[in-house]
Order: C-alpha cells, then sequence, then structure tokens
C-alpha cells in the first residue's frame, strides 16, 4: 500500500495553526502506516476496541455499551466494529451466567495473537522512528507529546469528569 502525502501548500500563519497542520500530517502519515501493518484487516477504531478487551478488568468479558462508553462512541458504532472483529474470529460473544441477558464480549485466542502481531509491527515501526530522530530528538519528542498527552487529557477530564 503507497500512500502519498504531500506537505500543505502554504505556510502557517501561527504556531497554532503550524501545530495544527503537522499534527494533521504525523496523524495521517501514521494512519496509513496502521493501515499498512493490519494489511488493512483493522480499522483505528477496531485496533482499540481490541486493545480495550485486553486490558479490561473483568475476566468475564465486557458489555457492549460499555465499550462503547470507553470509547466515546454510539453503541451501533461498537456494535458493526464487533460485528467485523466477529467475523475475522478475534472475538467472542457469550451470554453473563449471573444474568443471561446480559451479553459479554470476549477476545478470542485469535484476537490476542492479532493484538501480539499488530503491536511488535508498531513497535518495530516507532524504533525506525526513533533511529531516524536519533536518541535525543526521540527522547525531546517523547516528554513534549506526553506533556501534550497529559494537557489534553486534563482538559477532556474538566468537560466528562466521569467518562473513563
Amino acid at each position: 500500500m503507497t500512500t502519498c502525502i504531500s506537505p500543505p501548500s502554504q505556510s502557517p500563519t501561527s504556531a497554532a495553526e503550524a501545530l495544527l497542520l503537522a499534527t494533521r500530517r504525523f496523524s495521517k502519515a501514521n494512519f496509513a502506516r496502521g493501515q499498512a501493518l493490519t494489511n488493512g484487516e483493522l480499522s483505528p477504531s477496531e485496533w482499540h476496541l481490541l486493545t480495550l478487551l485486553q486490558h479490561w478488568p473483568d475476566a468475564l468479558g465486557a458489555k457492549p455499551s460499555e465499550l462503547a462508553r470507553r470509547q466515546r462512541v454510539t453503541a451501533a458504532n461498537v456494535t458493526h466494529q464487533l460485528r467485523n472483529l466477529e467475523s475475522q474470529q478475534l472475538i467472542t460473544r457469550v451470554l453473563d451466567d449471573s444474568d443471561r441477558r446480559v451479553v459479554l464480549v470476549k477476545l478470542t485466542p485469535s484476537g490476542e495473537q492479532k493484538l501480539t502481531q499488530v503491536r511488535d509491527a508498531f513497535v518495530h515501526h516507532y524504533e525506525q522512528f526513533i533511529t531516524h530522530l536519533g536518541a535525543a530528538e526521540a527522547d525531546h519528542f517523547i516528554r513534549l507529546l506526553t506533556h501534550a498527552a497529559d494537557f489534553l487529557e486534563q482538559e477532556l477530564e474538566k468537560q466528562e469528569p466521569s467518562s473513563c
């Protein structure tokens, strides 16, 4: 899969515009790379859902409504994702033993294996990125990105304090 990502045609007029353009280019390139690493088999939201399930605190599984809440998407969106993941045999749906009306979602062994493969591919990709930057710039980039993520998460928490 070849994806051409061109730099912006105009120069940004402010630091905020420059940041917007840079993050848009980074996200677009990273998305394209992610699609290549998963052979187009997983969307970013499906990858996120599988990762959520892998780290879900209840070993019995997760309710689709809880997955939707955690991803901040609609139940219909999660249903679509689950259908796709189930068709690939990466997840399974089981009835809750304590309440047969409740459906729980769990990773299958194939789902665990797929997550490991994709994660390893992403780690390799980011190792190449770190090599490209060099150790000092990579450390600086990681600190800045972590600092930015902390800020954005705090701002999100102010808007929706009980969402996670």
